[in-house]
């Protein structure tokens, strides 16, 4: 496997920030419904992915803006993926 170089995409700096996905929902092995949420280039085409995953929080803007991010301006498929599960946030430590 080679890698090229690669440039860091421009920080975004407001939740105001263009946000262009789709939710997808899914399910992992046991069963449980996540809700994730994905961005793709303009063009139609095979294209390779990054997928985002989120803080305690669960996935929100932040990750929306990423996935977009990478996809329109970088041409990735962009996936904010869900870890806990639909509507689901990390216990309180």
């Amino acid at each position: 496997i080679s890698a090229g170089a690669v440039t860091a995409p421009p920080a975004v700096g407001n939740v105001n920030s263009t946000i262009d996905v789709l939710p997808q929902n899914y399910t992992d092995d046991e069963g449980t419904l996540l809700q994730g949420f994905l961005s793709t280039p303009d063009e139609s085409g095979k294209y390779p992915a990054v997928i985002f995953l989120h803080d305690a929080s669960g996935p929100d803007d932040y990750e929306k803006q990423r996935a977009t991010l990478v996809a329109k301006t970088e041409n990735y498929v962009g996936f904010a993926a869900d870890i806990y599960g639909f509507g689901v946030r990390a216990p309180p430590r």
